[in-house]
């Protein structure tokens, strides 16, 4: 398990459990929960986020930890790292494939081939990413008008649903990473 799956299990999680622990109070008016799962939704992409730039990371550093000629291990380094989109924007099903594609593998194609749920995961994360951005920018209601917002209404539910959608991605998303590591003749890192 990487060091960043352990973060996504451990620290961001008792963060989540926090907002959890918001709605089990019940004290609540309906548009206090309605901000408060605008916040459950902002703050799972954020972690998830957060979990992917340090996925990277590991990934990067394990590869350019490989290579023994120090100069061509830095230019590696610089290929693989420099402007991420990861590190202007949300974590997208799009930045990921371009940001992982960078290790030498279609994403988001040996994600679905692992597991096929990976796909409706993928969805689901372009969805969150969708509400998080209304619900930052100010926009909910000109994009559910819109008809861009799926679910039209953000319920606790979902915000669950999403949760553990994610969840199971960043597993998938470690588990072939490391494979693929592996593949590229890096030594298991995790």
């Amino acid at each position: 398990m990487s060091v960043a799956l352990k973060v996504w299990n451990g620290s961001s999680r008792e963060v989540l459990d926090e907002i959890e622990a918001v709605h089990a109070t019940g004290l609540g008016s309906r548009m206090l929960t309605r901000q408060v799962n605008y916040a459950y939704a902002t703050l799972i992409v954020a972690h998830f986020q957060q979990y992917c730039r340090a996925l990277h990371a590991e990934v990067a550093e394990a590869i350019v930890a490989s290579v023994p000629n120090q100069d061509l291990a830095a230019a590696l380094e610089v290929l693989l790292e420099e402007r991420l989109l990861l590190d202007r924007g949300n974590p997208t099903p799009g930045s990921l494939g371009s940001d992982f594609g960078r290790f030498g593998f279609k994403f988001w194609g040996v994600l679905t081939e692992v597991d096929l749920l990976n796909e409706d995961r993928k969805a689901r994360l372009a969805q969150l990413c969708e509400w998080r951005n209304a619900v930052v920018h100010g926009d909910i209601a000109r994009k559910g008008a819109a008809g861009q917002l799926i679910p039209q209404r953000l319920t606790l539910k979902t915000c669950r649903d999403w949760r553990r959608s994610l969840g199971a991605l960043a597993r998938s998303m470690d588990r072939v990473l490391s494979v693929h590591l592996q593949t590229l003749g890096c030594p298991e890192s995790w």
